[in-house]
């Protein structure tokens, strides 16, 4: 309601200071104004900080205040000082936006971030258990407050972190390996979880070491690691898997060869060793299934032993069970030709085990030499026996020259063939 006052009369010369300079020429009449009317506001930017206070003065440096009329007659100005209060208007801090992530089973990993506006940006944080930062971490399942003040402004706010079922390992079942050495155990799992990934460590090479279940795997230590969708894990602990303590392994002890020809009392006899102890024996030729056969004739053999994991060892050689030759008794006979007992019996011995003893039977008695002489007529029995106890017999008849008696007819009448000869 002033004429001629307007934002253009108002300017800041320097920091601090404000300068009005005003008039209405053309206000002959001038204008009534009530007591206590405000002529003119100013507005300011707050530098402060809430609660700071600037004083307001009238200066007349460098020239005193004047107010004159229209008629130059001068008006008394009467100043009063005042001052200017800071004083923020703060509106209460909001948590706008939270992200809570639960805890695994007996971990304590969960966590809880809060997103907060409002106030003056300077807040302060007292969380129920003792924390004082903006966000939480390493929490157990529980329920969780959290007071932000900012400018003597509280707001709260109560979070629940809960706990995942998390994975579990419902059964587990090693096989362990068949033979010492070979690559033929596994391991297979049952589990509870939701997307779950596996990861197995352990001894040697591991073929697929992120599928659930493995295979193709040596003796040794073995564990897994199972995590589900949420990354929750369980654990395994060790798991062994065992083999036989030794190879299978078969050593010939002792062969024991056919004592006569013709005999079948062979026999083979075995130490076997290492597999796991249920073994079959396959013998070629066909045998009973045994470790120590008996009663074999002559020949080869050979022997294939399985253990009870289906491990098999075969004897790289051949066993042969050795069947003497027959033996035989060859006579050379010399007959008492004078009948004085000049008789003879020669033989030659072949066939059989080692040495011979001897043992003729006859007209002359018991004699132990290979060759009998000095025989008188008659027969003579020969058992030859080799160093398997193996017998052979043979008989000679020595025979002694005929004794001839003549009986003679002399003819009766001359001339007459009517003599005659006998022999007796």
């Amino acid at each position: 309601n002033m004429p001629g006052l307007t934002v253009g009369n108002f300017a800041t010369p320097g920091s601090g200071n404000v300068t009005l300079n005003w008039s209405a020429p053309n206000q002959a009449s001038g204008v009534t104004l009530a007591d206590g009317t405000v002529l003119f506001d100013l507005c300011f930017n707050v530098v402060g900080s809430d609660g700071d206070q600037t004083g307001v003065n009238f200066s007349s440096n460098p020239l005193a205040i004047s107010i004159t009329n229209s008629s130059d007659s001068d008006v008394p100005l009467q100043s009063t000082n005042g001052f200017i209060d800071v004083v923020q208007n703060c509106a209460p801090p909001v948590i706008d936006n939270s992200n809570v992530t639960n805890t695994c089973p007996d971990l304590a990993d969960g966590s809880i971030a809060i997103q907060v506006s409002g106030g003056d940006s300077n807040y302060d944080f007292e969380w129920s258990n003792n924390a004082s930062s903006q966000n939480i971490n390493n929490l157990s399942a529980g329920s969780y407050t959290v007071t932000v003040t900012s400018c003597g402004i509280e707001t709260t706010a109560t979070f629940n972190v809960q706990e995942f079922n998390g994975p579990s390992i419902n059964n587990i079942a090693p096989t362990d390996v068949a033979c010492f050495g070979d690559n033929s155990g596994a391991i297979f799992l049952n589990v509870n979880a939701s997307s779950p990934t596996f990861q197995w460590s352990g001894t040697g090479n591991i073929p697929n070491p992120t599928a659930q279940n493995i295979t193709g795997l040596v003796a040794g230590s073995y564990s897994v690691t199972v995590t589900d969708a949420n990354g929750c894990k369980a654990s395994s602990g060790t798991i062994q898997i065992t083999q036989p303590v030794a190879a299978l392994n078969v050593v010939v002890s002792t062969v024991s060869d056919v004592d006569c020809a013709g005999d079948d009392n062979g026999a083979i006899d075995l130490v076997v060793t290492g597999g796991t102890p249920g073994y079959d024996y396959d013998w070629t030729p066909n045998l009973p299934n045994v470790q120590d056969p008996t009663g074999l004739s002559g020949g080869m053999y050979s022997v294939e032993v399985i253990d009870d994991n289906n491990c098999s060892f075969t004897i790289a050689q051949p066993i042969q069970i050795v069947e003497p030759d027959a033996l035989m008794i060859m006579v050379d006979q010399i007959n008492d030709e004078t009948g004085t007992a000049n008789g003879s019996v020669f033989v030659t011995i072949e066939g059989g085990s080692g040495s011979y003893q001897y043992l003729w039977t006859g007209p002359n008695g018991n004699m132990i030499t290979q060759d009998i002489i000095n025989l008188t007529a008659g027969e003579y029995c020969l058992t030859v026996t080799d160093n398997n106890g193996c017998e052979a017999t043979t008989c000679v008849d020595v025979i002694k020259p005929l004794e001839i008696q003549l009986d003679s007819i002399v003819n009766t009448c001359f001339q007459q063939s009517a003599g005659a000869i006998y022999v007796t």
